[in-house]
């Protein structure tokens, strides 16, 4: 447990994850290669002009240039790192395989994407979005 929390770096006031925070400046790469939650994949941000970050992403990928699928086990375990790690609780929306888990705060978003195929080994394809609604704003108008 304490290897998957250092694996999900997480500050509570400032939406962490892997060394990126939302509303601090940008400096250096806005894409990484790593693990979240034991998931390897990429880790990337997205940056008003002035270089603040407004959003986090991850992807999984197993060699860090294209999306790998993944197993129901590792979507139970990135959701339950993000409950835990951010003292949220994601609600599930649509149906049980094809579904959206989303938490709304006053300023911020957590949304995990999940496509589902059963006739694919890893069945679900994954993407997760951090964003900071107010900064987001601040982006759509640029």
């Amino acid at each position: 447990m304490i290897l998957a929390v250092l694996m999900l770096t997480i500050c509570v006031n400032a939406q962490t994850l892997k060394s990126f925070t939302i509303g601090e400046k940008l400096i250096g790469i806005d894409t990484i290669i790593t693990t979240v939650a034991q998931i390897p994949g990429i880790v990337t941000v997205d940056t008003l002009d002035d270089g603040i970050i407004y959003s986090i992403g991850f992807i999984p990928s197993d060699d860090g240039q294209n999306v790998s699928r993944v197993y129901k086990v590792d979507v139970d375990r990135l959701v339950s790192e993000l409950e835990i790690n951010f003292n949220i609780v994601l609600v599930p929306l649509y149906d049980k395989h094809d579904y959206l888990l989303r938490y709304n705060t006053k300023d911020m978003k957590f949304i995990i994407k999940n496509e589902y195929n059963q006739y694919m080994d890893r069945p679900y394809k994954l993407t997760l979005r951090i964003t900071n609604k107010e900064l987001n704003k601040i982006r759509e108008v640029e």
